[in-house]
């Protein structure tokens, strides 16, 4: 899925509560901040276009698709490696989506459910609702891929931290990565599960074992 693809697909999402020119000034906003360096090889257009090809197969099993596809698109929006404060991003990225939603006139309820699937993002506990459970194991998914896909994931997470000495790279990632193979399982929806855990516990074992 292409750039204008991922711009059809937004412009059809919105083209019901959202005028053309208001719903043109959020995508290019969308895609200005998605293209904005430092800190975008992986956390780019391309891996939300990843998440849709992932929510494609699974679409009966979304709740409600509204929220949910809005807070994929905008669940990245902002993105900073260097950030300090733990979860930042995902908060400035929910507000950022309430924003510029609410200024569109898009209700405050419903824009209230994107920030939440969006916080869900921050992978800090299990997501409290079905879709924002879905929405993480979406998010998630590229640790399941095939070891050539993974590999090629962790060398752009990599190039985002470039800033990082080695060592100090590998001590935090292998943390962090550790974490989540802890777990009692990464993936909450039955189809996620079974189609990605044997394999993310598989590309986690492996690349905390190289960082060692």
């Amino acid at each position: 899925m292409n750039t204008q693809t991922l711009k059809n697909r937004w412009q059809e999402l919105t083209s019901h509560f959202l005028p053309p020119e208001k719903s043109a000034e959020i995508w290019q906003k969308l895609e200005d901040q998605y293209a904005q360096p430092p800190g975008r090889a992986y956390h780019n257009l391309g891996h939300i276009s990843d998440c849709f090809s992932q929510l494609d197969q699974v679409l009966d099993l979304a709740n409600n698709r509204l929220p949910l596809e809005l807070a994929i698109f905008f669940h990245d929006v902002v993105y900073d490696p260097q950030s300090k404060v733990p979860f930042e991003n995902e908060e400035k990225s929910a507000q950022l989506a309430v924003e510029l939603l609410t200024g569109a006139g898009f209700p405050p309820s419903e824009c209230a459910i994107v920030a939440n699937l969006i916080l869900d993002t921050r992978h800090a506990e299990v997501a409290k609702s079905a879709d924002g459970r879905l929405l993480v194991d979406i998010d998630l998914s590229i640790l399941g891929r095939g070891s050539e896909r993974f590999w090629a994931y962790e060398k752009q997470i990599r190039e985002e931290y470039g800033w990082v000495e080695e060592s100090a790279y590998r001590a935090g990632r292998a943390n962090i990565m550790q974490g989540f193979l802890d777990r009692e399982r990464l993936y909450q929806t039955a189809w996620f599960f079974d189609r990605y855990e044997e394999q993310a516990r598989k590309n986690l074992t492996a690349l905390i074992k190289s960082m060692q």
